[in-house]
């Protein structure tokens, strides 16, 4: 019964399943009154997301700078694979909403979060460097100073610059 009730829903809006589903429950599985309600939805998300794309100013260098920042913090807290598999989803789409080239998108996403690897305190491959090395932690923070501003240069370029992560791609033929 409600199988058919969600099918029915997705037929109707052409929305996803998980969509249909939650918005059968939150009205009470009365179908009439999900497709109004998904029918709302979509119109506000649509509204919202033109006044947030479509503004005065161009949003797309403020996206990169919480981006950037973003990254750098989830790269000093998760391993790189774990953060692919969990920020990526999120990440992606508001990318294409953006404009940004998912090449150029992965790119920063990768520097920013080796940035993040390095960044003391908290930064995974300081611990692991200093264990390897038996040194204290201090020292192997302050010996990665001068190399952590160079990759920061690195990855703002590689950021506000799209062609130095684009233009191979783009004389392949991709």
């Amino acid at each position: 019964m409600i199988q058919d009730k969600i099918a029915l829903l997705m037929e109707e809006t052409g929305c996803e399943r998980g969509e249909a589903e939650l918005a059968l429950e939150m009205c009470g599985y009365q179908v009439e009154e999900a497709v109004k309600a998904i029918g709302r939805l979509l119109r506000n998300i649509v509204v919202l997301k033109a006044k947030f794309l479509h503004s005065e100013q161009s949003q797309y260098g403020l996206f990169l700078v919480v981006l950037n920042l973003f990254l750098l913090v989830v790269g000093c807290l998760m391993d790189i694979f774990s953060a692919i598999v969990v920020v990526v989803p999120l990440i992606a789409p508001m990318g294409e909403a953006f404009g940004v080239d998912p090449v150029h998108l992965g790119v920063i996403f990768l520097a920013n979060l080796e940035l993040g690897y390095l960044t003391p305190p908290v930064g995974m491959n300081l611990f692991l460097s200093s264990y390897r090395f038996r040194r204290p932690l201090s020292e192997i923070c302050r010996a990665v100073g001068p190399p952590l501003l160079l990759l920061g240069a690195g990855v703002l370029l590689i950021t506000y610059f799209p062609a130095l992560t684009t233009a191979l791609p783009a004389l392949l033929g991709r």
